[in-house]
């Protein structure tokens, strides 16, 4: 299934329920968690993506958490992050996990967190990027690797 296949089938409810039950000091941002929702349930995808969406649970030193993945589809098995992808290509993404491990509303609870980190907004999201990268660029100054 893609992404807006998988949102399309979900109710608000249900997806704030696995919101605060995976990430319960998140519970402040769940306003802005719905108006993305929303945004997204209401957003016509990209025609298609070259990327599709892992969701894959990790664990480490006893610990276990849950990563959301960005992979092409032709080419390297290289695992690409999330941060700063248009929304409407995260729409267009095949989802591959496991589906005994995760529940639809868990998947839209675990995307929404991970897409929603530079910010609720694109505009946000596009605003921190460039922060970013001023940043990266002053860094690279500072010790002489500028290209």
């Amino acid at each position: 299934m893609r992404f807006h296949e998988i949102i399309k089938c979900c109710k608000w409810q249900a997806v704030r329920k696995r919101i605060l039950t995976l990430y319960g000091s998140q519970k402040h941002n769940l306003p802005g968690y719905k108006i993305v929702f929303e945004q997204l349930q209401n957003m016509q995808p990209a025609p298609s993506s070259d990327y599709m969406l892992f969701i894959t649970t990790e664990s480490w030193n006893g610990d276990e958490w849950v990563k959301v993945n960005l992979r092409l589809y032709k080419g390297d098995d290289i695992l690409h992050v999330t941060d700063f992808m248009p929304w409407n290509e995260i729409l267009a993404m095949e989802v591959f996990t496991d589906p005994r491990k995760y529940t639809l509303s868990e998947i839209v609870a675990h995307v929404l967190f991970d897409i929603t980190f530079w910010g609720f907004s694109e505009k946000q999201m596009e605003e921190n990027e460039k922060k970013l990268d001023e940043l990266a660029h002053d860094s690279r100054q500072r010790n002489g690797d500028d290209d």
